[in-house]
């Protein structure tokens, strides 16, 4: 809805054709006509709104103009204009009555919400434009709009990137030494098949089939990606792994050689900057990888500390630790104290796997805080000398390297969100952020928001949204997704579509709805051609992706009809 300039208020539907109407003109009411204000419903006459507008602080001729393209006429009797002067010494044996009539009209005007004014609902923002059935002031959605244009988590364009899978590397032949032995390559006119489990190292054939894409051949597309009005690049995880997803971490602050080096990241993140775009990866929190140096030496011995990272025992059969996803490649990963929060020996472990991942940044941390407080002497040394794996830190700067699994888990250094945020990432993607739990995720988010300022959240959530948004940033919207097609196939009537998108953004609100990605499809779903073959429905599926509110999200080559189930 395009609002008029500097209108007091949005025009209501009704009032469209009159929106090029000249706005300085002088209302030509007559002195007793009463006109309906949309704000509120309450019939008015003119001096009542010019009277109640210029307290709120709008000019005159922005009265006039909504007196005459928004207020309508009240249905009934009209009232005879009279020549001024005759209304005028009419209006002096009432002139008492009206004064004692005049303020319990404004009274009922400032008593009503929608007519706050533009002053207050300014500063109400968010608070304004939430208020149900009711039309937000002009002013109050020129400066959420304004706000919404600065913020680039809203509305954004999203480019989802399998980089194994993207653009084929200069020389695949080069670099197969970085691959496991275990692998299988294939040329870019083959296509991923199934698999089946290869025993010996607990993965799928088909997690195994490398196609040797990388960040170079990546960064070589960017023109491309940039001409398709891209605002955000997401790649899924680029972290040392021993598959070709990468959902299976074995060191999250690394870089995986496959796809380059340290220098071809920065080189990427600093030509993404440069055309305008924003740069999310893939973080998984949840899990991690069997093949990592922390679960081969918990696996290996039953009395080392790190297995208070994992659930491990004899009660987790067949392979003595919990696995995600019945993967066996993947262990789950220990983020809450096994005996309740905050207490028992497991606690300052759970803290120090906490700051590993998302919550350490530069040297500061939950332990760091007490010498940051100024806790000196016997404060400081106690509570060092409760961790009895930790070395006592210098009282002037805090650098204390924890071995409590190796020499990489360091909650003193920057932890792996802190890490890829300096490097140049703008915002991370949680993967299974719905099994990670609302406490952590926010802990998580504030953590994001104190490493980077203004950077991005977004969790997998594979269900409404509200309740997920208050810990987040944002989620993916495969809800939205699933309105969509239902309306593209046909299944589910446009009412019923329509209350629920109104319904959701009740639920949570509209600034949360237009942070969330709308999924229709991604690596853990059939494609968008696969699911709808037709040429008609998948446009119109793709006209409600980026016309809803909310950041539509592409996933690499559905621009082009790329198939796949």
């Amino acid at each position: 809805m395009v609002l008029p300039t500097r209108a007091p208020v949005p025009a209501s539907s009704s009032s469209g054709e009159r929106r090029g109407a000249d706005r300085t003109a002088l209302p030509l009411a007559p002195a007793m006509e009463r006109r309906r204000d949309p704000e509120d419903g309450g019939a008015y006459t003119y001096d009542e709104i010019l009277a109640h507008y210029t307290a709120e602080g709008y000019k005159k001729k922005e009265v006039n103009a909504y007196w005459e393209q928004e207020c309508t006429p009240v249905k009934g009797k009209k009232v005879n204009a009279e020549p001024k002067a005759k209304a005028k010494a009419k209006a002096e044996p009432k002139a008492k009555a009206k004064a004692k009539a005049e303020p319990k009209v404004k009274a009922k005007a400032k008593a009503s919400p929608a007519l706050r004014g533009s002053v207050k609902a300014e500063s109400e923002g968010a608070a304004v434009l939430a208020s149900p059935g009711r039309l937000p002031r002009a002013r109050a959605v020129m400066h959420a709009m304004k706000r919404r244009e600065l913020d680039w988590r809203i509305g954004c364009v999203v480019y989802q990137i399998y980089v194994d899978r993207f653009a084929p590397c200069a020389n695949l032949e080069a670099k197969k030494s970085l691959y496991p032995e275990e692998g299988t390559f294939h040329t870019w006119s083959e296509l991923p098949k199934g698999g089946q489990l290869v025993e010996s190292v607990g993965y799928y054939s088909n997690e195994l089939a490398f196609w040797g894409g990388d960040l170079p051949s990546l960064t070589g597309k960017l023109d491309y990606i940039n001409d398709l009005g891209v605002d955000v690049m997401y790649l899924q995880p680029v972290t040392k792994s021993f598959s070709n997803h990468k959902y299976d971490t074995t060191d999250y602050k690394d870089l995986d050689a496959q796809y380059g080096t340290d220098e071809d990241f920065k080189t990427l993140v600093d030509a993404l900057h440069e055309k305008g775009m924003k740069l999310v990866l893939d973080f998984v929190f949840n899990h991690c990888g069997k093949r990592s140096n922390l679960v081969q030496e918990a696996l290996k011995d039953k009395e080392s500390p790190n297995r208070k990272f994992f659930f491990m025992g004899d009660e987790y059969q067949p392979h003595g630790y919990k696995v995600w996803g019945c993967a066996p490649s993947l262990v789950e990963l220990a983020l809450e104290s096994k005996e309740g929060p905050c207490c028992g020996p497991w606690a300052e472990w759970v803290a120090e796997l906490q700051n590993y991942l998302w919550a350490s940044k530069d040297g500061s941390c939950e332990l760091a805080s007490f010498a940051a407080d100024g806790l000196k002497g016997s404060t400081w040394e106690t509570h060092c000398n409760s961790h009895q794996h930790l070395p006592l830190p210098e009282k002037s700067e805090v650098q204390v390297a924890i071995h409590a699994a190796t020499n990489d888990v360091n909650i003193f250094s920057d932890s792996a969100l802190a890490t890829w945020l300096r490097r140049g990432a703008d915002g991370a993607r949680l993967d299974v952020a719905s099994e990670i739990g609302l406490d952590l995720l926010s802990s998580i988010t504030r953590a994001a928001h104190r490493h980077k300022k203004g950077s991005l959240v977004v969790g997998e959530v594979w269900a409404y949204s509200p309740h997920w948004t208050s810990c987040m940033d944002a989620v993916l919207s495969l809800h939205l997704g699933v309105l969509i097609y239902g309306l593209a196939e046909g299944t589910l009537p446009g009412p019923s579509a329509a209350q629920s998108l109104a319904r959701m953004v009740a639920d949570s609100s509209i600034e949360e709805v237009l942070k969330c990605w709308i999924v229709v499809s991604n690596h853990d779903m059939p494609r968008l051609a696969h699911r709808l073959p037709d040429l008609k429905a998948r446009k119109f599926a793709q006209a409600l992706q980026f016309t809803w509110p909310g950041c539509p999200l592409i996933y690499y080559g559905d621009e082009l009809g790329l198939e796949g189930g």
